[in-house]
């Protein structure tokens, strides 16, 4: 008889358990829990700053596509009322872009590579502003107000822009 109960122990003994228990699976949830909180804000707000640093460097575009359509009109003997921007015809006045979205020909925002569908672009309160927006930033180009001035630029903002 104790031969069977040596048996039954033995087997008992020498059987191994894979996979693990259910106190270490809830650790493990739980710890990752935990690291989740910490990362999610972070991940979040660098999405904030890359948007923030779209538009900071559109500003930067707007104002070297100014700079360098004021240098080729001023070339052209500083009258034409479009010059010729990498194939693009683009209106000037007072010897910068225009900034009316309704221009015949091209305006501040195709000078500076800003022409696409993701760029919201919107003269908010008359032709001679254009304010450009980008997934909830935004900063406004005003025209040359006479000849000898240069274009404004506001500092980005949240949108909107008026």
């Amino acid at each position: 008889m104790q031969k069977n109960s040596d048996d039954i122990n033995f087997f008992l003994s020498s059987k191994k358990i894979n996979g693990f228990t259910l106190v270490e699976l809830i650790m493990v949830i739980v710890i990752l829990g935990i690291l989740s909180s910490f990362a999610i804000p972070k991940i979040s707000n660098l999405i904030g700053t890359a948007e923030h640093g779209t538009i900071n460097g559109a500003v930067a575009n707007v104002k070297s596509a100014a700079g360098i359509a004021h240098t080729k009109w001023l070339i052209a003997n500083n009258n034409p009322s479009s010059i010729d921007l990498e194939g693009k015809t683009i209106d000037m006045i007072n010897g910068y872009p225009s900034a009316n979205i309704a221009t015949v020909n091209g305006n501040i925002a195709i000078a500076s590579g800003l022409d696409d569908a993701e760029w919201e672009k919107t003269n908010p309160s008359t032709s001679n502003k254009m304010s450009i927006t980008f997934k909830g930033y935004c900063f406004t180009y005003t025209e040359a107000a006479t000849l000898g001035n240069e274009p404004s630029i506001s500092s980005v903002q949240a949108a909107p822009c008026l």
